[in-house]
C-alpha cells in the first residue's frame, strides 16, 4: 500500500496518522492535501450457520464475504471502543463491528479512500452511480463530492444500529411499564452504557462534517458539496439526538424503578397485620425477581 501511495507526496505527519490504528475522528488540512480519519460502523446480523452478514443500511438482505468480517477488529477488542450491541446467544443476534477508514483529498482533484478491512457496502453505490451519466457524482467531476459521497455512505451505515437501539428500547419499556422489576435495572445501565459509548464514537463524525461544512477558507469542499453535506449533517444531528433522547428514556425508567424499590423499603418499615405483611413479602419478592 505504502509503495503504491508513494508518488502522491502525501505529508509525512498523515503517513504516521495512517498506520497508527485506531486513529480518532479528525480532518487536518496541509498544505497540499486533506488528510480525514473517521469510524465506519457496520450492523452485523447472525445467520443461521453462525456467521455474521452485514444489514445493509438502505435495502440490500446480502452481506460481505464472512472471510472478510473475520478480519474486521470487533469494536470490544479495542481500548477506546468498549461496545458490543447487544449481546445474545440466540441465532439472529446483532453485532455492531468497526473499522478505520482513512480519506486524502489532494489539491489535484485526486481521492484516496482507504478502509482498515473493506469498503465495499461503501464504495460500491458510488462506482454503480459514477457508471450512470446522469449522475451528479459524475457530472460535475468534483473531487470533494466523491468525498461527501463517501462520508455519506460512513454516516448512513449507522442509522440502522440507532434504530435496532430504538427497537430494543421501546421492547424494554413495554417490559418496564408492565410489569416493573429489579432485574430491568441492569439491562437499562447496560443499554445505557452502550448508548453512551455509541454517541462518542457517532458524536466526533457529526463534528467532523460541521467542521467541512464550515465557513473556513481552507475547506476542501466546493458550494456543491458543502450543500449536499448539510444533508450528512441531518443525518448525523438526528442520529445524536435520538440517542439523547433514549438515554433520558432509560434514565426515567431506573428512577421509576429505584423509586418503586423505595416505596417497598418503606413499606417495611410500617407497622402491619400477619396477612398484610405475607401479601407485601409475595409482592416484593415478584418485584425483585
Amino acid at each position: 500500500m505504502l509503495h503504491e501511495l508513494r508518488g502522491t507526496d502525501l505529508h509525512h505527519l498523515a503517513v504516521e496518522d495512517l498506520l497508527h490504528v485506531p486513529q480518532r475522528t479528525k480532518v487536518d488540512i496541509y498544505p497540499k492535501q486533506t488528510y480525514i480519519a473517521c469510524t465506519l460502523l457496520t450492523l452485523m446480523e447472525e445467520t443461521e450457520d453462525g456467521t455474521l452478514r452485514q444489514v445493509d443500511p438502505v435495502t440490500s438482505p446480502h452481506g460481505i464475504d464472512p472471510e472478510i468480517l473475520s478480519q474486521r477488529l470487533p469494536l470490544d477488542k479495542l481500548d477506546h471502543y468498549r461496545y458490543q450491541y447487544p449481546v445474545k446467544e440466540t441465532m439472529g443476534a446483532l453485532r455492531v463491528q468497526m473499522e478505520q477508514v482513512t480519506m486524502f483529498l489532494l489539491n489535484d482533484g485526486t481521492l484516496i479512500t482507504l478502509f482498515q478491512v473493506s469498503g465495499e457496502s461503501v464504495v460500491n453505490p458510488i462506482v454503480e452511480r459514477l457508471t450512470q451519466t446522469y449522475s451528479i457524482v459524475r457530472k460535475n467531476d468534483d473531487a470533494s463530492f466523491l468525498l461527501q459521497s463517501v462520508i455519506d455512505g460512513i454516516v448512513d451505515h449507522a442509522i440502522p444500529i440507532t434504530d435496532a437501539f430504538r427497537m430494543e428500547i421501546n421492547e424494554l419499556e413495554t417490559h418496564v411499564l408492565a410489569l416493573p422489576r429489579m432485574k430491568f435495572t441492569k439491562e437499562l445501565h447496560r443499554m445505557t452504557a452502550q448508548l453512551s459509548m455509541l454517541k462518542r464514537t457517532l458524536a466526533p463524525t457529526q463534528a467532523l462534517v460541521h467542521a467541512l461544512r464550515g465557513k473556513d477558507e481552507r475547506s476542501p469542499l466546493t458550494s456543491l458539496s458543502r450543500t449536499y453535506m448539510r444533508d450528512v449533517l441531518d443525518h448525523c444531528n438526528t442520529m445524536v439526538e435520538d440517542i439523547d433522547s433514549m438515554l433520558g428514556l432509560c434514565e426515567k425508567l431506573i428512577n421509576m424503578v429505584s423509586c418503586l424499590f423505595e416505596e417497598f423499603v418503606v413499606m417495611s418499615l410500617i407497622p402491619a397485620t400477619a396477612s398484610s405483611k405475607e401479601q407485601y413479602g409475595l409482592a416484593f419478592a415478584l418485584f425483585c425477581y
